[in-house]
C-alpha cells in the first residue's frame, strides 16, 4: 500500500485552544511539508505563539489534533499518541532565551544534549555539528552571559537542535536585532534548514518571511487567513500598483489636486514637507502612466516611480477588507 504522507510531516486538523476560557485558535487546518520552512505571521495577539506550543504539546489542544507523518506506519498517526517520542522530534527557541548564563557555551550544549540520553560518541557529534552551523565554534568557553545579542540567540538555537531534531521551532528570532543581525540570523536558519531539519518560523517581519520561507500562514482573528506561497498571496493582487511621487518645491498643492481628479487612482499617504505623495490604483502601469502623463508635467515632478506593493502594504489591505 502506498504511503498516504507523500512528504508531509506535520497535518493539524480542526485544531482550537482556549486559555483561561478565551478562544485562542480556531478550527486550524495545516499541513507541514518535510524540509520545508515555513513562516507564521499575524498582527500582535493573533495568536502565533500559541500555535507554535499548541504543535510541540506544550499548550492543551481544546478541539482538533496534531498529526506526526510516521515513515513506519506509512500514515499520519497523532502526535501525542507517545508524548515523549513526539516532543523529541522538535527543537524550540522561544522568544527568551532558554540557556543557562553562567555556563559556558560548551557547558550548556553538554546540559541540552544529556537532556536526551545521546551516547557519547553521537553526543559529541551534535554538539561538533550545532556550533558548526551556529557558527560558535570560537566561543566555546565563553559564558552564556558575555555573549552578544546576537550571538545568545545562535546559542539558543543551537541548545533547540543538540539532539538533531526534525523540527526546529522559532519564535520571532530576530526580534530585537539590528538588519546586520537579522540577514545573519537568517544565514544560520538557512544552514539549518539545508541539512534537511524542518523549520517553523514565527515572526513579524513579512519582508523576510517572503524572502526565505517556502510558504507563508496569515493567522487573523483566531483562524488561517491566508496559507500558501507568496506568490499565491500577491496572485489575489496581481493589478494593484503602488506610485510615489516626488514633487517639485512649490508644486505639492497643484499635483495633489491634480491627481483627486482621477478616477482609478487612490491617494494613500501624502508628506507636503518632503513633497512626497503615494498612491494605489488597480490598474495596469501602461494606463497609470497614460493617466498621470495627462495631468502631470515635468515642471510639477521631480521623480515618478510605478512599483508592486510590499507584502506588509497587501498583507494589511487583506486584513482591512
Amino acid at each position: 500500500m502506498a504511503s498516504e504522507i507523500k512528504g508531509q510531516l506535520l497535518k493539524l486538523e480542526n485544531l482550537s485552544v482556549e486559555l483561561g476560557g478565551k478562544k485562542i485558535l480556531q478550527n486550524i487546518n495545516l499541513n507541514i511539508r518535510e524540509g520545508e520552512m515555513l513562516g507564521i505571521v499575524g498582527v500582535s495577539g493573533a495568536g502565533k505563539t500559541t500555535l507554535l506550543n499548541a504543535i510541540i504539546g506544550y499548550y492543551p489542544i481544546t478541539s482538533g489534533r496534531v498529526m506526526y507523518g510516521s515513515k513506519i506506519a506509512g500514515k499520519f498517526v497523532p502526535g501525542m499518541e507517545n508524548p515523549e517520542s513526539y516532543k523529541r522530534l522538535f527543537g524550540f527557541s522561544t522568544q527568551d532565551p532558554s540557556f543557562y548564563p553562567e555556563l559556558t557555551v560548551s557547558e550548556n550544549l553538554n546540559y541540552f544534549a544529556g537532556l536526551y540520553n545521546l551516547g557519547k560518541s553521537i553526543k559529541e557529534q551534535n554538539i561538533k555539528k550545532a556550533l558548526e552551523l551556529v557558527e560558535l565554534h570560537d566561543f566555546v568557553s565563553m559564558p552564556g552571559k558575555n555573549l552578544s545579542g546576537g550571538m545568545k540567540k545562535r546559542l539558543d538555537i543551537a541548545c533547540a537542535i543538540v539532539h538533531n531534531p526534525k523540527i526546529l521551532i522559532l519564535d520571532e528570532p530576530t526580534a530585537d536585532m539590528d538588519p546586520i543581525l537579522r540577514v545573519q540570523m537568517w544565514d544560520v536558519m538557512e544552514n539549518i534548514n539545508r541539512r534537511g531539519t524542518t523549520i517553523i518560523v514565527a515572526s513579524h517581519f513579512l519582508s523576510e518571511l517572503e524572502h526565505f520561507c517556502d510558504r507563508i500562514v496569515f493567522l487573523h482573528t483566531r483562524k488561517v487567513a491566508f496559507f500558501g506561497t507568496t506568490s499565491e498571496f500577491r496572485q489575489f493582487h496581481s493589478k494593484i500598483k503602488e506610485i510615489q511621487i516626488i514633487t517639485r518645491d512649490g508644486k505639492y498643492d497643484a499635483v495633489l489636486k491634480k491627481i483627486l481628479g482621477l478616477p482609478f487612482i487612490e491617494v494613500k499617504h501624502s508628506n507636503s514637507r518632503k513633497n512626497r505623495i503615494i498612491l494605489q490604483a488597480k490598474q495596469q502601469e501602461h494606463i497609470i502612466n497614460n493617466a498621470l502623463s495627462r495631468v502631470l508635467t515635468n515642471e510639477d515632478i521631480e521623480n515618478l516611480e510605478i512599483r508592486n506593493p510590499s507584502m506588509d502594504t497587501l498583507f494589511k489591505m487583506f486584513l482591512d477588507k
